[in-house]
């Protein structure tokens, strides 16, 4: 994975879409980098981070040849975190976004990781 330039050995790539990992109370804080991968033609996408349906983190619109935007989530509590890519109109394919040397800090066990991406994803702010 690239992003402006920089080489990225360890992360994911995603179309927009969701992932989700239950994290059952047990996570400390959630870092890493994202932006958008530098094979992508044009496009743009915006990046949303919420646990327990509360807005954790959001990037404004990033598009190819936007430097990595560096996160770092408290998630004390948090039972659910869902990593959210959201397409800003540019359609599917312009939206190759990369979550990069992300990790999670437990206080316990792991949680189960579950996976899922949707072809249309509408996000609205909650509350």
């Amino acid at each position: 994975m690239k992003i402006n330039g920089k080489e990225f050995n360890k992360g994911v790539a995603s179309p927009e879409g969701l992932i989700v990992f239950n994290l059952k109370g047990a996570a400390n804080r959630f870092q890493g980098i994202v932006g958008m991968d530098d094979e992508v033609p044009k496009g743009g996408v915006r990046f949303v981070i919420m646990g327990d349906k509360k807005e954790l983190f959001t990037t404004k619109i990033v598009h190819k040849g936007n430097d990595p935007i560096a996160f770092n989530v408290n998630l004390s509590g948090v039972k659910k975190l869902y990593l959210i890519v959201e397409n800003v109109g540019d359609g599917i394919h312009t939206a190759h976004a990369d979550w990069v040397n992300a990790f999670i800090t437990y206080r316990a066990i792991q949680p189960l990781t579950g996976c899922r991406t949707l072809s249309k994803l509408v996000y609205r702010p909650l509350g």
